[in-house]
C-alpha cells in the first residue's frame, strides 16, 4: 500500500464517507499494514501515516477543518457501478453464495479526453519444429498485418524463440518495409519450446527499453507444451505485473497447456486464447492489437480487502475480454479504452450470518488508475443488508443473472475435467450430457453438439478429445461475454 498525503486514500475511502465506514475501513487496513503482520521496509511509518489520518477523520471537528485546508479532489476519470446477485442476504445458519458484478466505466470527462496512450508491444514468436508449414507461414503474414497497421508512436519488436530466443528486429529502428519482410520470410522453424526463453528476452525489450506512459503488452504465440521452466514463467509473470506490464497467449492447435496459459494471463491482465485452425491467427492477432490501442489508462489494479468469514470462491474479467482472474488480490485488469468499460464478476461465500446481524460487508478496497505518469484511486466497497430467511427478495438484474447463468455453464466442464483427473468418467459423461442440454436449450448448437459428442468419447476412452477438451473449455468461457456493455449502478 503506497503511501499518500490525503488521509482519505490512506483509508482507501471516498471523502462522502460515513463515520461508520471511517471505523471499518481503519480497523481493515490496520490489519493490512500493522508492523506484527507486515515486514516489509517502511512498515511502521506506513502503520503511523494510517493511525494519523484515523485520528483526524474519527474527529468530525478535525475532519471538517482538514477538509477545509485541503484542495478539491481530481474529478474521477473512471466509475465503479456494482451490481448483485441479491438485493440482501439472509439470516442462514449455513454458509450462502452472492456474486457482485462491477463496471469499471469511463466518466464522460474521460471519454472527451485526447489522450491516446502509445503501445509497446512484443510478439513472442513459437519457431519449434511443430510451427512448421502453415502454421509458421500464417504467423508470418499475420505478424507483417500488424506492424503495418501500428501507428508511428507505437513500438513493436519481434522476439523469437526455441531452443534459444533472440530479438528478430524492433519497429523503431528505422527499418524499411523490405527489410521486415526479408527477416520474417526468413524464418524457419527448427528445434524445441522453451517458453521462458522467449518471454524473459520479450520482458527485458520492455523493460530495458521503456516507453514512457505507454500500455505494454507481450503476446506469446506458440503450439507446443515448455518443459521444466513453468515455474520460472510465472514468476516473470509476477515481475511484469509489479511493471504493468500484461502478457497474453495465444495457442495453435491442441497440444499446448492451456492452465499455464491461463495463470499467466491471469496474473498479468491478459488473456489466453484458443487457435484451432491456424488460419484465425490473423484474426485474433488484429483484435487482441485493436483492445490495446486508443487508451487512455495503462493498466487499473484492484486491491480488494476481503469482510471476515468471506472467501472468493472465483473471479471474472468479463469485459473487454473474457479471462479467468486468480482468487487473491491484487488483480491486474489490464488497459481501459475511451469508449469500453472493464467489467468483472465476483463470487462470494459468506459464513453463517447470527440474526443479530444487520448489515454484512463482502470486501473493501480500490481500483488504481495508471494514468500517463500519475495514478487516481476510486475507492470501492461492497456490502449487503441481512433479512430474514423468509423475506421475499426481488430478482437481481437481467444483466447479472445472464453472467451467473453463462458461468455456471463454464464451471460444469471445469468440473467434469476434474470429475475425469480423479478417474470418475461416468460422472464427468453425464455432466457433460447436462451442461449440452443446457447449451441447447439456449440454441448454442454447434456448441451443444460438440458437448454432446464429447460425452460419447468420454464413455468410450473415459477421456476428452484432443481437441474437445479446449474447444468446450474456450467455447463456454466465450459466452460469458455480454451483449449490452453497461450496467445501471445498483442502489
Amino acid at each position: 500500500m503506497p503511501k499518500t498525503t490525503s488521509y482519505y486514500k490512506r483509508l482507501r475511502i471516498s471523502r462522502d464517507a460515513s463515520q461508520e465506514d471511517i471505523r471499518q475501513a481503519y480497523r481493515k487496513v490496520l490489519l493490512e499494514v500493522h508492523p506484527d503482520v507486515n515486514s516489509e521496509p517502511g512498515a511502521t511509518e506506513l502503520f503511523l501515516d494510517i493511525q494519523e489520518a484515523y485520528s483526524v477523520l474519527s474527529d468530525p471537528v478535525a475532519r471538517a477543518s482538514h477538509d477545509e485546508k485541503s484542495p478539491p479532489e481530481a474529478p474521477p476519470i473512471v466509475q465503479a457501478h456494482p451490481l448483485y446477485s441479491a438485493t440482501a442476504l439472509r439470516h442462514l445458519d449455513e454458509p450462502q453464495l452472492i456474486y457482485s458484478l462491477i463496471d469499471i466505466v469511463p466518466t464522460d470527462q474521460s471519454r472527451q479526453s485526447q489522450i491516446e496512450l502509445p503501445l509497446h508491444l512484443v510478439l513472442v514468436l513459437d519457431l519449434s519444429t511443430s510451427m512448421k508449414g502453415t502454421r509458421l507461414n500464417t504467423l508470418k503474414a499475420a505478424t507483417l498485418d500488424i506492424i503495418q497497421e501500428l501507428e508511428a508512436e507505437d513500438f513493436i519488436s519481434i522476439v523469437t524463440f526455441n531452443d534459444k530466443a533472440e530479438v528478430l528486429f524492433r519497429t523503431h529502428n528505422h527499418l524499411e518495409k523490405t527489410q521486415i519482410e526479408s527477416k520474417m520470410m526468413g524464418l524457419m522453424a527448427r528445434g524445441g519450446t522453451e517458453i521462458y526463453r522467449g518471454l524473459e528476452v520479450g520482458f527485458n525489450e520492455i523493460n530495458h527499453r521503456p516507453i514512457p506512459g505507454s500500455v505494454c503488452h507481450i503476446i506469446l504465440i506458440t503450439d507446443g507444451h515448455t518443459y521444466g521452466d513453468e515455474k520460472m514463467c510465472l514468476e516473470l509473470a509476477k515481475q511484469a505485473s509489479k511493471l504493468d506490464i500484461g502478457i497474453s497467449g495465444f495457442g495453435i492447435g491442441n497440444e499446448w497447456n492451456d492452465k499455464f496459459l491461463d495463470d499467466i494471463a491471469a496474473l498479468t491482465g491478459g488473456q489466453s486464447i484458443y487457435i484451432q485452425n491456424p488460419k484465425q491467427v490473423k484474426q485474433f492477432l488484429r483484435q487482441k492489437v485493436h483492445r490495446l490501442t486508443k487508451a487512455y489508462a495503462k493498466n487499473v489494479i484492484l486491491n480488494l480487502n476481503l469482510a471476515p468469514k468471506v472467501t472468493l470462491k472465483s473471479a471474472f474479467r468479463l469485459l473487454p475480454e473474457v479471462s479467468p482472474l486468480p482468487t487473491s488480490s491484487p488483480f491486474s485488469l489490464g488497459p481501459i479504452r475511451h469508449q469500453s468499460p472493464q467489467r468483472i464478476l465476483l463470487e462470494f461465500l459468506v459464513d453463517t450470518i447470527p440474526s443479530t446481524i444487520d448489515n454484512v460487508g463482502l470486501a473493501s478496497g480500490e481500483f488504481i488508475i495508471k494514468l500517463q505518469g500519475k495514478e487516481q484511486q476510486v475507492p470501492l466497497t461492497l456490502k449487503r443488508s441481512v433479512v430474514s430467511s423468509k423475506a421475499n427478495l426481488d430478482l437481481p438484474p437481467e444483466v447479472i443473472l445472464a453472467a451467473m447463468s453463462q458461468l455456471t455453464m463454464y464451471k460444469m466442464q471445469e468440473k467434469a475435467q476434474q470429475e475425469l483427473a480423479q478417474g470418475n468418467h461416468q460422472a464427468a459423461q453425464q455432466r457433460m450430457k447436462y451442461l449440452a442440454t443446457s447449451l441447447l436449450a439456449k440454441e448454442e448448437l454447434s456448441l451443444g453438439k460438440a458437448v454432446l459428442k464429447e460425452a460419447t468419447h468420454i464413455k468410450e476412452h473415459h477421456d476428452f478429445s484432443a481437441d474437445g477438451q479446449k474447444q468446450i473449455k474456450y467455447g463456454t468461457r466465450k459466452l460469458l461475454l455480454p451483449i449490452n456493455q453497461f450496467t445501471e449502478q445498483a442502489p
